[in-house]
């Protein structure tokens, strides 16, 4: 499942100066300092850089985000099929990263492990589930 969201320069502008906050409340940007200003600048030209965001020309995009149904374990990846390990509640999105888990717990493949109820393979598929 997809979501798109319009993101304007002034998005990318309200993002900066969030960051320039947290570095003064977290005591690695001086509150005193004048020279922030530039470090927000450079930030959010950054950011404009990466979407493809210009003030004169490209003023806003829209963006679309991919939204899964679980979070691979091991790689952190989305993923909306894999393996599940329900006794250690663990995802897995690739068939490769499955053989080395179930290997790692004793079973000779995928197979073995299937058999023992180690491990499955599954698809998550409704919009309820989809994060």
């Amino acid at each position: 499942m997809n979501t798109t969201k319009k993101i304007s320069y002034d998005d990318t502008r309200d993002c900066a100066i969030r960051i320039i906050d947290k570095l003064i409340n977290l005591g690695l940007l001086d509150d005193n300092d004048d020279h922030y200003f530039d470090i927000q600048d450079t930030i959010q030209d950054e950011y404009n850089n990466l979407l493809g965001l210009d003030i004169d020309d490209n003023f806003e995009g829209i963006f679309t985000r991919e939204k899964f149904a679980r979070k691979c374990t091991i790689t952190g990846q989305g993923m909306n099929e894999g393996w599940y390990c329900e006794g250690l509640d663990t995802y897995i999105k690739t068939e490769a990263d499955a053989i080395n888990f179930v290997n790692q717990h004793t079973y000779a493949d995928l197979e073995c492990a299937y058999n023992d109820e180690f491990i499955y393979y599954t698809e998550w598929d409704s919009e309820e589930e989809i994060q």
